[in-house]
Formats: C-alpha cells, structure tokens, sequence
C-alpha cells in the first residue's frame, strides 16, 4: 500500500492544480522538452559559417608580385620579356648602385634627351649580372645557397663610371641609356662567371659572352636606339665628364631578387 501511495502522490504533484485532461499535460510535457532543448543549443560553440583565411605566409609562397598579369597601360606601355606561369619565379642577380651622387647625376642627363622620345627614368639603379630568369618556387633555395658558397670567397671592390651608351632588350621593346662601367670591369667578368655556374645547375640561360656592365637611368618602350645620335651621346658624355671623380660604386654586396624575396650575399 505504501508504494501505491507514493504513486498516486506523483501522480498528484506531476499535475497542475485542478483536473487536466491529457492534451494539456502533453503539451506542458513538450514545452518542458523545448525549453531543455534551447538551453543545450545555447551552450554549444556557434557553428562555423567559412573558412579560416589562409596566413599570408602560405598565400605568398604560390603567388610573386613581380609575376603579375601583363597590362601594358599600368607600366608605362611596358611589355613583359616572357610569359607569366604559375609558380614561376622572375629572378636575377645584381649589385646596387643607389648612391645620391649617381642618382642627382642622373636627373640631370635625363634633362638632356630629346625632347620627341618619351624617356621614364629607372626605378632603381643597379648592374646586372645576370639576365631574368624563371625559377620555379621550390628551386630558390637551392640556388640561393649554390650562389651563397660560391660568392663566399670574394672580395669588396670598387668599379668606376667611365661612359654613356644605348642599349635595347633582346625583344626589341624597351631602349635603355645606361652608364658603362670601366675599372673594375674584370671582376664584374669573374662574378657573372659565379652567377653563371649556379644559373647552369638549373638548366638556366646564362649572362652574355660578352657583357657591357652599366647602370640604366633612363629607358623608352620599342627599340629607339637608332634616334639616340651620336650628337645626343655627346651632350650625355660632356656632362658626365664633370662628375667621373664621383662616380665610383662600391661593391659590398650581391643581391638576388626572386619575385618579392630579396636575397644579400655580403662580400667581404
């Protein structure tokens, strides 16, 4: 008789105040369940709507600033020398010669051109000892630390400005004036001979047989070197002429440019 009791008392307390039919208990019963149901769903971490971005570190090792889309009207009617690849790296190898003596020079030859041609001073001033090569993604290292042992023996030195020239790519789309370097032209020889056997370990073009090292100032879309006459040449070589004593570059350092990494290889 107890346990009948203890029944009917839970009966009794499992009910509202007064008689009830069924339907209402059920949907006291089903609300209870609702209420349990919006607690647990409040508890749970919100559901993930996207994807996490990928850090810019993993972006930037599959895609290179220099490796853009061509668009000619965004580059002063610069044509790119060889198709973007994915993957492919544009890279070469130069040394610095940013110096404010060369760079004030500069302004003033640019003042010198003819007024027809539409020449756009260089970004930065530097000379090559390499073409533009392509280097895929996974081979910069490596060619980085081939360069890296090889220039490791060599030491700082000194080349000097000693002329004004006129060159035009191998595409024929772009004339470069340049300053040509005089003193100091047998080492450049033997550092592009370094450049050249690192470049040949990926099956990679080499630099020129026979090189005229200089550093461009000024450069012209198509191949107008033909109007750059010797009268022209002469006014630039008059006016380097007052400034030969300042012109010399000291060479410290190498650089290797690889799509946006920049590589220095100090001399010393």
């Amino acid at each position: 008789m107890a346990g009948l009791d203890a029944l009917k008392s839970y009966g009794s307390d499992s009910s509202s105040e007064g008689d009830d039919d069924p339907d209402d208990a059920l949907q006291r019963k089903e609300q209870g369940h609702d209420k349990i149901k919006t607690k647990l769903q409040k508890s749970l971490p919100a559901k993930q709507t996207s994807a996490l971005p990928l850090p810019g570190e993993i972006l930037s090792m599959f895609s290179s600033p220099s490796s853009e889309m061509n668009n000619p009207t965004e580059h002063h009617g610069r044509i790119r020398s060889f198709a973007h690849t994915p993957g492919n790296w544009a890279t070469f190898v130069y040394i610095p010669a940013d110096t404010p003596s060369l760079a004030s020079l500069t302004e003033t030859l640019m003042t010198c051109l003819p007024q027809d041609l539409t020449f756009h001073p260089s970004d930065d001033l530097h000379l090559s000892l390499s073409r533009t090569v392509c280097l895929q993604f996974h081979w910069i290292d490596p060619f980085t630390q081939s360069f890296r042992e090889r220039v490791s023996g060599m030491r700082s030195f000194q080349c000097h400005i000693e002329q004004v020239d006129v060159y035009a790519n191998d595409e024929g789309t772009r004339t470069f004036l340049g300053l040509k370097i005089g003193a100091g032209h047998d080492t450049l020889c033997d550092l592009v001979q370094l450049t050249d056997e690192s470049l040949e370990e990926f099956s990679l073009p080499v630099f020129y047989k026979d090189p005229s090292f200089h550093v461009s100032f000024g450069w012209c879309v198509g191949d107008v070197s033909s109007r750059i006459g010797p009268r022209v040449l002469q006014d630039l070589q008059e006016k380097l002429n007052n400034h030969l004593g300042e012109l010399s570059i000291e060479v410290q350092e190498i650089l290797c440019k690889s799509g946006c990494k920049k590589f220095v290889f100090p001399l010393r």
